[in-house]
């Protein structure tokens, strides 16, 4: 069963129990023939056969592309041991993004797919930057563009998104499972109070994307709205520790 969760206005998520067959989604997106894990390869011919998919196992890459063309960002996805959703956005995200993919919707995926998660990410150093003007996007700055109490206006996108990974992973494994709001209002003083709400919730989603992939925060309950983070350490979950009073977004 396929459960959808729609934010208005916004993007869809599509949560699905079960692993990702492929097991990764660049291999299936930058293949030029479609993959052939099934999760049920009877129902995938028949709706193949009476015309209800092009090509079997080529959704994915045709889910890619049309993001493209319509300026958007790509999907993001959030493979678990158990689970596997996808965000579809429905809205432009990053105006130099949108421009360029509207500018050549037959862009390789490999191209795509690395100015996606540059822009979206942040982490982007003096070779990506130049690698990105060689195409005509205007790069971000490869400092922080903010001083703050915690980073200097010299401090580079990745060092400040380790350094942010690492409070997240610090302030998790003390205080049990929490849920993405309560992230949110622990690091939201680090950042510059110039940024804005949306380009926090970006910045704290694609944190908190970035860490249950490389499996340093597991997430229980992709599919709602209440989700909660647990770090994993030496192949231990802090799940049993008691969760701490919910408190208002925003409040320190």
């Amino acid at each position: 069963m396929v459960d959808l969760t729609e934010f208005p206005n916004d993007h869809l998520v599509f949560s699905n129990v079960g692993s990702f067959l492929p097991g990764s989604v660049d291999r299936v997106v930058l293949r030029d023939s479609p993959e052939h894990a099934y999760r049920n390869p009877r129902l995938a011919e028949v709706m193949r056969n009476i015309g209800l998919v092009d090509v079997a196992g080529g959704g994915v890459r045709k889910m890619f592309r049309c993001q493209i063309r319509r300026g958007f960002p790509l999907p993001r996805y959030e493979i678990g041991d158990q689970e596997v959703s996808v965000t579809i956005w429905g809205k432009v995200m990053d105006d130099r993004e949108a421009s360029f993919f509207r500018s050549d919707p037959d862009v390789s995926m490999e191209t795509a797919i690395r100015v996606d998660r540059l822009l979206s990410t942040g982490d982007i150093d003096e070779a990506d930057s130049r690698w990105l003007g060689g195409l005509g996007i205007e790069a971000p700055p490869t400092s922080f563009g903010g001083c703050t109490d915690t980073f200097s206006c010299a401090a580079s996108p990745r060092e400040v998104n380790d350094a942010l990974r690492d409070a997240i992973e610090g302030f998790v494994w003390s205080e049990g499972p929490c849920t993405r709001s309560e992230i949110m209002a622990e690091i939201r003083p680090m950042l510059p109070a110039g940024m804005t709400e949306s380009q926090v919730c970006n910045k704290v989603d694609n944190l908190l994307r970035y860490m249950v992939k490389h499996r340093t925060l597991s997430i229980r309950g992709a599919r709602s709205r209440s989700a909660t983070y647990s770090v994993i350490r030496r192949g231990t979950e802090n799940i049993d520790r008691p969760a701490r009073a919910s408190r208002p977004h925003g409040e320190p």
